[in-house]
């Protein structure tokens, strides 16, 4: 009996002990484009300064991902005019980070000759992780009608978004992000008006009374990234 009884108990001490050692799980959905271009070089730094949080980074391809996984925090992207009473979420600012029209050369130049309210309703405008809701506020701050043509192209990833831009598949409404491309040629700005509101937000869908500890620690440490 006391053998059984040294050997329940070295058996919960060792229980205890794996508990212990077991690191904090956060899970983080990130757009893909956001990730490689912004997230991925610094988020060593966080495991670094927190050896006991272990870090899941899931691809998300916009808001309503967040509803369909067990993701702690997710960094989305957003034109500003959030309506809180479409989603049940918890949502703060990261940064701002306008966006603007962007297309290949070739597009580019087909936007030159034929006026840029016609090549919004004659080449494809592809949506991004708000659907047509960067487009429309874009159309709405321009004074113009949100009439584009009928588009058959879908492409949820936000990085083969980038690459079907750079393949002229159409135009898309990228920010700073795409600089590496904008310097080297790939890319261009085909409008100087920006959607100024838009950027990214820290999104939960827990109340902050309810999130775990590593997801507060990973909250604190990305609002103080540059």
């Amino acid at each position: 009996m006391h053998s059984a009884q040294l050997a329940f108990g070295q058996l919960d001490r060792g229980i205890r002990e794996l508990k212990e050692a077991a690191p904090e799980m956060i899970t983080i959905g990130a757009l893909t484009y956001f990730f490689s271009r912004w997230l991925s070089s610094r988020l060593m730094s966080f495991m670094e300064a927190n050896p006991s949080i272990a870090v899941r980074v899931e691809p998300i391809t916009g808001i309503d991902d967040l509803a369909q996984s067990d993701i702690d925090v997710a960094v989305c992207w957003d034109v500003g005019n959030w309506d809180k009473s479409d989603h049940e979420l918890d949502r703060t600012l990261l940064f701002n980070c306008s966006a603007r029209p962007t297309a290949n050369a070739s597009v580019t130049e087909q936007v030159k000759k034929i006026g840029l309210e016609r090549a919004l309703r004659e080449i494809p405008l592809l949506a991004d992780s708000s659907g047509s809701g960067g487009w429309e506020e874009w159309h709405q701050l321009a004074g113009l009608q949100y009439h584009p043509m009928q588009n058959r192209l879908v492409i949820p990833d936000s990085n083969d978004r980038v690459q079907a831009v750079i393949d002229g598949q159409g135009i898309a409404l990228w920010d700073n992000l795409v600089q590496n491309e904008l310097d080297s040629g790939e890319l261009f700005f085909i409008s100087e008006l920006a959607i100024e509101a838009a950027g990214y937000y820290l999104s939960s869908s827990s109340p902050v009374s309810e999130r775990s500890t590593a997801a507060e620690t990973f909250i604190k440490w990305i609002q103080q990234q540059k």
